[in-house]
């Protein structure tokens, strides 16, 4: 399949897509698309506020199906839940009035929780059945279903002309330690830290073969709870992840080009981030 990538981050589809095509991935964040590039260089990318496209722009790539990973915070929490009310949702809600004129052969979109029962979420189902796409699902989804031993629960939806069968889910669970192999100087949890939040780091033992890592987000780094898991390495030395390490749990075989940029811009852009292996299940039930 020929499928376009709109909201793409560092590249989550795309280390999902396998075989498929990636026609261009597009997104206004020009340190996301420095890592993507490093990553996939040979894929077309576009730096573009996608609140400003047309759809004669869209429909010339001639992509069978679009993936959309639109901004998450109109629905998160940290963000007040603004929902359509928030700025962020006006590239979303542009790219959705293209769709009854392009009208690929399916569309799918990933975000948080939040974005269940939203008005965003109404004016997608909205979009998609007047593109033509009445095969709708709705699923939230967390890799640890798939064996990912790291929480991060998001919201799916799957639209296509055609009916949608997820596949039966892996059963064979992975452990925390296959993900780790980064350990430098920088990662090491300052004493002032300790001090004051000690007992309220989540935190997981590098040889527990049950650990199972909290969701990551975009604060991982400069909020020191909620944000995240600590490490404790077989020394007994508490750490933070590798932005390398957590991209590794997200799915992704890719994780070099994020070693070029500063620690804490490399957690925010994995934090936003998505699950490549979530998607690359997902992916079976397009095809």
């Amino acid at each position: 399949m020929r499928v376009l990538e709109l909201f793409s981050g560092i590249g989550g589809f795309a280390e999902a897509a396998g075989d498929h095509e990636v026609v261009a991935a597009v997104d206004h964040d020009r340190r996301a698309q420095d890592v993507y590039a490093a990553h996939f260089p040979t894929h077309r990318r576009e730096v573009k506020n996608l609140a400003a496209v047309k759809p004669t722009w869209l429909a010339a790539f001639g992509a069978d199906g679009w993936w959309l990973s639109p901004p998450c915070t109109p629905h998160s929490v940290r963000g007040q839940r603004l929902d359509l009310q928030d700025p962020r949702s006006a590239a979303l809600r542009n790219v959705l009035r293209a769709l009854p004129e392009v009208r690929p052969r399916w569309l799918a979109l990933e975000n948080v929780p939040g974005f269940e029962g939203s008005d965003a979420e109404r004016e997608v189902v909205d979009a998609v059945t007047a593109a033509g796409l009445h095969h709708v699902l709705t699923r939230e989804i967390c890799p640890t279903l798939l064996g990912i031993p790291a929480v991060r629960r998001r919201y799916y939806l799957l639209a296509s002309r055609d009916p949608i069968v997820l596949p039966p889910p892996p059963v064979h669970p992975r452990v925390l330690s296959t993900f780790l192999g980064t350990d430098r100087a920088e990662l090491a949890v300052p004493a002032e830290v300790l001090a004051r939040f000690g007992g309220a780091l989540h935190t997981v033992e590098e040889d527990d073969e049950h650990a199972v890592a909290a969701c990551f987000t975009r604060a991982y780094g400069n909020s020191p709870v909620y944000a995240g898991s600590y490490l404790r390495t077989r020394e007994g030395a508490l750490r933070r992840f590798a932005p390398e390490e957590i991209a590794r749990l997200h799915g992704h075989a890719h994780t070099h080009g994020l070693r070029t940029r500063p620690l804490r811009e490399a957690w925010k852009l994995v934090g936003n981030g998505l699950s490549a292996t979530v998607v690359r299940w997902l992916l079976q039930s397009l095809s």
